[in-house]
């Protein structure tokens, strides 16, 4: 019952809770029920709400009314893309236009069925290594994860420069947010803090590049103070007032070693994430004492408004 949620999810969405329509005619009995079957099942009519029917509320059937609908449940607007009511097209039927839409997802995979199959040219049997070989079964999903840079042992004072194109116009920003984990078990987050305000291995700073219409947060890392029962560090940006960060222009993490912030030693940028609330940036993870940064753009929902005191 996740996605049956109220209608703030479509506030949240900057879906307009008034419809529009076309039709002029009055609802009929079927008109009625529908409306009856949406408010009880906490559903929402697409039409007119979303995609290049926004505002506009086409007709559908025989060129004088609305009968075909979209209904979506608020979380799934989201996730609902390039909705629209096609011409009518008399292959496909008598009197109706057709509707096309697209739905897009995350995928969902059980953590406990993970399997780490890292890159290498390992060979059994004077072969190479084979998916099976490491008990890989057949129509197994297989993720990619990058490893954007290995962090040398002799590191310790390391910067996380997050960073995004300012929008066309208004006044808002990103929270950067580094959220560290012990295994699978959250510790805690740093958000929006000052240098005497938080841990000392993790700081964030704030800047505005004016002239370059640049927003920036910087997360200051010593990496030799973090507790031995830390193991991953996510760095994500997430936006405050807005309902998604579409209009901020590609956001972007650089990292560096503190006393050489000129040089870059690995980075990595996302334009997909626009429609989303928060996009993880970079996860960092230690094994074997070794600490590696892997690139990320899983999109969340949620933002700072959101974090406890």
């Amino acid at each position: 019952m996740h996605y049956f949620s109220d209608y703030n999810g479509l506030l949240t969405n900057n879906i307009s809770m008034q419809r529009y329509s076309k039709c002029a005619c009055r609802p009929n009995t079927y008109g009625h029920r529908l409306l009856e079957l949406c408010k009880k099942m906490n559903i929402y009519i697409a039409n007119s709400r979303i995609g290049n029917d926004k505002t506009v509320g086409k007709i559908t059937c025989n060129d004088v009314s609305v009968v075909d609908y979209l209904i979506l449940s608020s979380d799934l607007f989201q996730m609902t893309k390039n909705f629209e009511v096609e011409e009518f097209n008399p292959i496909l039927s008598d009197v109706h236009c057709n509707l096309k839409f697209t739905l897009e997802s995350q995928p969902y995979t059980n953590i406990n069925n993970v399997k780490t199959v890292e890159k290498q040219n390992k060979r059994i049997d004077g072969r190479l290594a084979a998916l099976r070989d490491y008990n890989v079964k057949p129509n197994t999903t297989i993720c990619m994860v990058v490893c954007l840079y290995i962090i040398p042992e002799d590191f310790n004072h390391v910067v996380f420069d997050l960073y995004w194109g300012y929008p066309w116009s208004g006044k808002d920003y990103l929270d950067a947010t580094c959220l560290m984990f012990s295994g699978t078990t959250f510790t805690e987050h740093a958000i929006i803090i000052t240098r005497d305000h938080i841990h000392l291995f993790v700081t964030l700073e704030t800047e505005w590049m004016i002239l370059k219409k640049q927003g920036h947060h910087t997360i200051d890392v010593l990496l030799q103070n973090i507790p031995a029962d830390i193991t991953h560090l996510f760095f994500t940006l997430s936006a405050w007032s807005s309902p998604n960060i579409s209009k901020f222009k590609k956001p972007s993490l650089k990292f560096f070693e503190a006393s050489s912030p000129q040089k870059s030693l690995c980075e990595t940028s996302f334009t997909h994430a626009k429609h989303s609330q928060a996009v993880v940036m970079c996860s960092v993870s230690r094994k074997d004492g070794k600490w590696k940064i892997f690139e990320s753009g899983k999109l969340s929902s949620g933002n700072a408004k959101k974090y406890g005191p």
